[in-house]
């Protein structure tokens, strides 16, 4: 509880709606598993970080964790800039990802991104963050499955409230599984909410040595 409390304060600035929007999120997406997964330490980039609700999130137990968000948003950017306040340990940044270095990294997160880009770009994407991976690293892919009918169909119209202007290019489960096989990384799929109607899964993906 108090980690939404803190939320609700960093976004209760920039409106009462831009701070319930962002709590709502955290309760009904299973942040919490994707918490649960990643090491309390280390450098870890949220791709396609939005208005860093999961970025501040995931940074407030854990002081040791160096959260970057990254998203080719300006406007969500600007929202994610002014939650910083003074804390070291969290920064965001206007930045496409296939044009960063990645030397200190060691985990990655993309949450409700790849739907979002056009699926040889979901491919070129994924093959530049599995070439980037550490022995020891984690990439987290939080995504709808598209064969998991209704709740798909739920979620899709919500997107489209929320981004009315993006066109949705959504995979199955096992259409993932094929990818992640092909670029020989080794995973584990976990499901999303329980107590939504929700066609999300996780993958936890890391180096197959």
């Amino acid at each position: 509880m108090h980690k939404l409390i803190f939320l609700f304060r960093l976004y209760r600035p920039q409106g009462l709606i831009k701070a319930f929007n962002i709590i709502l999120r955290i309760l009904i997406l299973p942040f919490w598993k994707i918490d649960k997964t990643l090491p309390d330490t280390g450098t870890i980039i949220d791709i396609g970080c939005g208005a860093g609700g999961l970025s501040n999130y995931l940074s407030i137990s854990f002081p040791k964790r160096c959260l970057l968000g990254v998203d080719i948003s300006k406007k969500r950017i600007e929202i994610a800039k002014k939650t910083v306040g003074e804390r070291k340990n969290i920064k965001f940044k206007l930045e496409n990802i296939m044009g960063m270095n990645f030397k200190e990294t060691n985990h990655y997160l993309m949450v409700d991104v790849l739907h979002h880009i056009p699926f040889l770009q979901q491919e070129k994407l994924m093959l530049f963050l599995s070439k980037n991976l550490q022995r020891n690293s984690l990439l987290i892919i939080k995504e709808v499955d598209k064969t998991n009918t209704m709740p798909f169909l739920f979620g899709s119209l919500w997107e489209k409230v929320l981004y009315p202007q993006e066109q949705i290019y959504a995979r199955s489960k096992k259409e993932w599984v094929k990818i992640l096989n092909s670029l020989d990384l080794k995973y584990e799929i976990l499901s999303g909410s329980f107590f939504f109607p929700d066609s999300t899964f996780i993958i936890i993906c890391s180096k197959n040595i």
